[in-house]
């Protein structure tokens, strides 16, 4: 099709370009349009930073329980546990809606899938 936009992807790592802003915003590599072609111009290898929670719980209170109860139990720890963490990774943006004049804050946090590999 004509005036169909090609797809600019990072070489890097396979994720999208952003066309405003020549970046990759998964890797941080940084391009550039040179004579109709793309080049990079700076690169990174970036690592995941792995958050991960742990819960202990004594031997008897795992026989006196019922185990879906522990389960659920155990489950709700670790995710409060890695919620505290993820907090720190956040990127927040805050926008007002001009037309309902509320504000808008957006939180936004990069994950790589469990079996990802680089």
């Amino acid at each position: 099709m004509e005036g169909e936009m090609k797809a600019l992807i990072c070489t890097q790592c396979g994720a999208p370009i952003n066309r405003e802003r020549m970046i990759c915003e998964y890797c941080g590599t940084k391009y550039e349009q040179k004579h109709e072609k793309i080049v990079k111009i700076e690169a990174f290898q970036t690592r995941p930073v792995v958050i991960e929670g742990v819960v202990s719980h004594d031997k008897y209170l795992a026989d006196a329980i019922d185990p879906a109860d522990m389960s659920r139990m155990i489950c709700s720890q670790i995710a409060s546990r890695i919620s505290d963490e993820l907090t720190k990774y956040i990127d927040y943006r805050i926008q007002e809606d001009p037309y309902t004049r509320n504000i808008i804050t957006k939180g936004r946090v990069r994950i790589l899938p469990p079996d990802y590999r680089f």
